[in-house]
């Protein structure tokens, strides 16, 4: 007997769900900033001390600039299915820059939870 786990169609169904939870995450939340209005999340961002000491200020305006519209993106590529290795690898190296961030400024984990590891790497081993 056939396992019917471990057919194409299988695999195919499983990428599918887990690609459009995260691209669903990316458009919304780079659809929030850009509704917000991006100066006033660079503004935010930069002030917020989550910035380490070690990246060039030109590069991190730059970037925090970039960042919604790089989320909108990755979002609609995920979900549409367009591209999505190149939308996955940059979505994850989106998310490795946000755990840097935020370790950065709480340590090993935010401070208002109490688990071993930095949330946003669950999104990251997806």
């Amino acid at each position: 007997m056939k396992n019917p786990l471990k057919s194409d169609a299988s695999v195919s169904l499983g990428l599918l769900l887990a690609r459009l939870p995260i691209g669903a995450f990316f458009l919304i939340a780079g659809y929030d900033k850009l509704r917000e209005g991006v100066n006033k999340f660079v503004a935010f961002a930069s002030q917020s001390a989550t910035i380490p000491q070690w990246v060039p200020p030109g590069y991190t305006d730059t970037y925090l600039h970039v960042v919604p519209f790089l989320e909108v993106a990755i979002g609609a590529m995920l979900l549409l299915g367009l591209l999505t290795r190149l939308g996955a690898l940059i979505g994850g190296l989106m998310v490795v820059s946000y755990v840097v961030g935020l370790t950065h400024l709480h340590g090993n984990t935010p401070s208002d939870q109490a688990l071993p590891f930095h949330p946003n790497l669950i999104y990251l081993g997806l």
